[in-house]
C-alpha cells in the first residue's frame, strides 16, 4: 500500500476490533518528533504536513471517543505549535475535542474503518501521481477516474459515509462535470444538510437556479442546532452566486448571532466582508474584514483586508499590509502576485508592480491567476500580443472552469486589437460568471457601449534583475 495508507487501515482496523491501546500506538509512531508547517501553498512539505494533520486528528479523535480529553488536547496541540499564526482555529478546534459541540466522532466499526482504508489508498494513488506529473512537467487534465473509482467502492460497501461523497462531488464539481456532482451529492441513504448546499451549489453552476434555491431551504430547514452554523455559512456563500443581496441580508444577522467563539466570529466577519463586498457596499466590507483581522489576525486575513482597503480608496494603508506580508513571505507567489497587481491596477508605480508580478511567474509559472496579472501588466505597456497569448493560456489553463477577470481582461484586449465580436464574447462570458457588482456593472457598460478608454502606449519594459521585487522594512 502507498505511503503511509498500510499503518493508517491497522489502526483503523485495530480500533474496529476494540484494540485500541495498539492502534493508538500505530498513530504514536507514525507521529516526528519536529514538525513543519508549510510557509505557504506552494511548498512542498504541505504534502508532509497533510500526511502528518491526518495522522494526528485521527488520534486525537480516537482519544477523545475514549473519554482521554486531556491526552486528546496535547496531541492537536502539537499541529497548533507548529502554525502559531492559526491559533485561534486551533483554539476553537482544541475546545471541540473537550465539549464535543460540532464534532461528529463515531467509533469506528469494520465497516466504517474498511471504508476508510479505501479512501486512503486512492488519495495516497492520487499524490503519487500528482508528484510524479510535477516531477515530469505535466499537468494532469481531466478528472482522476483511478481516484473516483476508489470513492466509487467506498460508496457501494458504506452508502452513508459523507466525508468520501462529498469529496467525490468536490472532484466532479472541480471538472465543471456540474450535473454528476449534483446526482451524486443527493443519491444518498439519509441527506444532510452539507450534501444539500453542495448539491445547490452544483445546481447554480447548471443553471438550475429554482431547484439550488429548493436545496439550500431544505439543508436549512434540516439543520440541527450543532449544523446551523456551517449550513448558514454555505447558504449565504450561494446567494452571493445567486445574486440574492435580500436573502442574504436575512440570514446574515442569524449567523452572526450564532457564532459564539472566536474563530467563529471571525469566520462570520469574513463571510460578511465577503458579501459586502460582492454586493458593492465596500465600506461595510472593510469594516467587518477589520473585525475579522482583529479576531484572528492571519495571513489570509490581512490580505483580505489589503484587497479591500486598496478598493476603499485607502491605497496607502493597503500597501503598508502588503508590503508587510511580502516581507514575511518572501517566496510565496500569491503574495508577489497580489502585491504586484495592485500596483499595477491601483498606484502609478508599474514598473514595480511588473517587477514584483515577473517574480511571482518566475516562481510559479504556470499559475493561471499569475499569468493573468503578468498579461495584464504586459497589457498596461501596450504589449497586447503578448497579454493576449498569456491570458488565452490562463483561459486554457483554467478549462473547463471559466474566471469573470480573465475574460473580462480578454475583452479589453480583443477590442482594442479590433476583434469587436470576441470581445463582446467575453465580456459575456465575464458576466455570466458572477463577477462583484461594481465590476458587473462596469462590463454591462461596455457591452453596451464598448470599451470609451485609449490603447494603451507602447512603452519598453522595464529590466529585470535576481533582486527585483524585493522588498526591506525602509520600504514600508
Amino acid at each position: 500500500m502507498p505511503g503511509i495508507t498500510a499503518d493508517l487501515s491497522l489502526a483503523a482496523l485495530l480500533e474496529a476490533a476494540g484494540r485500541t491501546d495498539e492502534a493508538l500506538a500505530v498513530y504514536d509512531a507514525l507521529t516526528p518528533s519536529v514538525i513543519e508547517a508549510p510557509e505557504h501553498e506552494f511548498d512542498p512539505r504541505s504534502i508532509v504536513f497533510h500526511h502528518v494533520s491526518t495522522v494526528i486528528v485521527r488520534h486525537a479523535l480516537l482519544l477523545q471517543r475514549l473519554g482521554r480529553i486531556d491526552e486528546a488536547k496535547a496531541v492537536y496541540a502539537q499541529l497548533a505549535a507548529a502554525e502559531p499564526e492559526q491559533a485561534t482555529s486551533y483554539a476553537a478546534a482544541i475546545e471541540s475535542l473537550e465539549t464535543g459541540k460540532n464534532l461528529d466522532n463515531e467509533p469506528l466499526t469494520f465497516l466504517t474503518g474498511f471504508s476508510q482504508s479505501l479512501s486512503d489508498v486512492g488519495s495516497a494513488l492520487q499524490q503519487q501521481r500528482y508528484i510524479t506529473a510535477a516531477l515530469s512537467g505535466r499537468d494532469l487534465d481531466g478528472l482522476d477516474t483511478e481516484r473516483a473509482g476508489f470513492d466509487l467502492i467506498t460508496l457501494v460497501v458504506d452508502p452513508s459515509n459523507e466525508a468520501v461523497r462529498s469529496g467525490l462531488v468536490d472532484a466532479l464539481y472541480e471538472q465543471a462535470l456540474y450535473e454528476g456532482a449534483a446526482h451524486v451529492a443527493l443519491a444518498v441513504p439519509e441527506t444532510t444538510p452539507a450534501l444539500q448546499i453542495s448539491a445547490a451549489q452544483a445546481l447554480i453552476m447548471s443553471g438550475e437556479e429554482a431547484e439550488a434555491r429548493a436545496a439550500i431551504s431544505k439543508a436549512l430547514d434540516l439543520s440541527s442546532e450543532d449544523q446551523k452554523l456551517d449550513t448558514l455559512y454555505g447558504a449565504l456563500q450561494l446567494s452571493a452566486l445567486l445574486n440574492d443581496r435580500e436573502k442574504a441580508m436575512t440570514l446574515l444577522p442569524e449567523l452572526m448571532q450564532l457564532a459564539v467563539n472566536p474563530a467563529e466570529q471571525a469566520a462570520a466577519n469574513g463571510l460578511a466582508s465577503s458579501l459586502y463586498s460582492h454586493f458593492g457596499e465596500i465600506p461595510q466590507a472593510v469594516s467587518h474584514a477589520e473585525e475579522a483581522r482583529q479576531l484572528d489576525d492571519t495571513h489570509e486575513r490581512r490580505m483580505t483586508l489589503a484587497d479591500l482597503l486598496g478598493r476603499n480608496g485607502q491605497v496607502n494603508d493597503a500597501l503598508v499590509i502588503l508590503r508587510s506580508e511580502r516581507l514575511a513571505r518572501p517566496n510565496d507567489p500569491y503574495t508577489l502576485n497580489s502585491l504586484g497587481y495592485f500596483l499595477i491596477t491601483r498606484t502609478d508605480r508599474l514598473d514595480e508592480g511588473y517587477k514584483v508580478l515577473a517574480r511571482a511567474m518566475l516562481l510559479a509559472d504556470s499559475d493561471p491567476y499569475i499569468a493573468d496579472s503578468f498579461g495584464w501588466a504586459l497589457y498596461q505597456y501596450g504589449d497586447l500580443e503578448r497579454a493576449q497569448r498569456l491570458i488565452e493560456g490562463s483561459r486554457e489553463d483554467l478549462a473547463p472552469h471559466q474566471h469573470w477577470e480573465i475574460e473580462d481582461h480578454l475583452g479589453d484586449i480583443y477590442w482594442h486589437q479590433g476583434k469587436q465580436d470576441e470581445a463582446l464574447a467575453a465580456w459575456q462570458t465575464a458576466l455570466d460568471n458572477h463577477p462583484p457588482k461594481l465590476e458587473r456593472d462596469a462590463i454591462a457598460g461596455k457591452l453596451a457601449n464598448g470599451l470609451t478608454t485609449p490603447v494603451p502606449e507602447k512603452k519598453p519594459l522595464p529590466e529585470i534583475r535576481i533582486d527585483d521585487g524585493e522588498i526591506n522594512r525602509q520600504d514600508i
